[in-house]
């Protein structure tokens, strides 16, 4: 749904009559501010209460910034995970490869990460299996068409091992 359809104080009200003091907020980034502030509305980010989010929220903490970029205090406290990031498979040399080149000096998220696995993914993959041969003249983003091999690479990548 759109940010001004979320509404859950219904959800959040059946959590504040249970008398629980800890959330867990799983939701995707662009609803989480909304949520947060219904919950703030209802008195349940106050003390008493502990809220956790997945890292969809709190990874990027911009996520959670009103609009003229300042935090509201409701937001103290506020315990998230946050995936760890290690230095693996060449990641390193591809973050100091884009920062070289993006212009504006920006580092990559932690979302950029989970597209270069992908590639990375679908790279060893293509590497490791002989089978697969892509015919650039065929090729295209825009068709519908769906790939006849698609189904054994998609096994293949399964079986990648990093």
């Amino acid at each position: 749904p759109e940010i001004a359809e979320v509404d859950i104080r219904n959800e959040l009200q059946v959590i504040k009559e249970s008398m629980s003091s800890i959330v867990v907020l799983n939701c995707h980034s662009a609803h989480g501010r909304s949520i947060l502030k219904q919950a703030a509305d209802m008195f349940m980010m106050n003390l008493g209460y502990v809220w956790i989010t997945t890292d969809s929220l709190t990874a990027v903490a911009q996520n959670l910034a009103l609009d003229d970029g300042t935090y509201p205090g409701y937001l103290n406290g506020l315990i998230g995970t946050a995936p760890a990031l290690a230095s693996v498979n060449g990641f390193d040399s591809f973050q100091d490869e884009f920062i070289r080149n993006s212009g504006d000096g920006s580092i990559l998220n932690i979302w950029s990460t989970t597209v270069y696995d992908a590639i990375d993914l679908a790279y060893h993959a293509c590497r490791t299996s002989k089978i697969f041969h892509v015919d650039e003249g065929k090729a295209s983003c825009s068709t519908k068409t769906p790939w006849e091999r698609g189904s054994e690479f998609l096994g293949v990548m399964k079986s990648v091992n990093f």
